[in-house]
């Protein structure tokens, strides 16, 4: 399957999310004039969920778009949102920002309905990855300290750091 690959355009005057295989160019998806990322796969690959704003000014929402391109389809309800992922089980992952310093995680269903927040702590939770079997969320917190790897269950239960002490956190969490 083709890299999905959501960011800057090269003109500078765009955003976009598009899929790329090898070198090549194989389908722009979304085109838009304000700030667009954080796309994930759906799990049977049909569908690709992002953040987007019409411009660079306005809080993010989220969309779903066919993998084979067509009008995007925006998650109702949903404002201020980044760093979705789709989990095995179809539901998604995303980070809620709200007032001053502080984002939360959130699972929502792929129609936008059911929406709950995960985590709420002050501070920045964010880039949120589901487990391959859907067991757990991790995702990334400085929890009154150092930025650490988290883990928790979809219901809630069970968080936990995974990590422990002074880490230099860059990048997306991998399972």
């Amino acid at each position: 399957r083709p890299v999905l690959v959501a960011g800057s355009a090269l003109d500078g005057d765009s955003t976009r999310v598009e899929l790329v295989s090898g070198a090549q160019q194989v389908a722009p998806l979304v085109t838009s004039s304000g700030l667009t990322g954080g796309a994930a796969w759906s799990p049977d690959g049909s569908q690709i969920v992002y953040s987007s704003s019409t411009n660079v000014e306005d809080p993010r929402t989220l969309s779903v778009v066919a993998a084979t391109g067509g009008l995007p389809t925006p998650l109702p309800g949903l404002s201020d949102v980044t760093h979705p992922d789709w989990g095995p089980d179809g539901r998604i992952v995303f980070v809620q920002h709200n007032e001053g310093d502080q984002s939360d995680i959130w699972v929502v269903e792929p129609d936008g309905s059911g929406a709950r927040v995960l985590v709420e702590t002050p501070g920045l939770d964010t880039d949120p990855r589901w487990s391959p079997d859907g067991n757990w969320i991790a995702f990334i917190s400085p929890r009154g300290g150092p930025e650490e790897i988290y883990r928790i269950r979809p219901d809630g239960s069970a968080l936990e750091a995974v990590t422990r002490g002074t880490l230099d956190i860059e990048g997306r969490i991998a399972w």
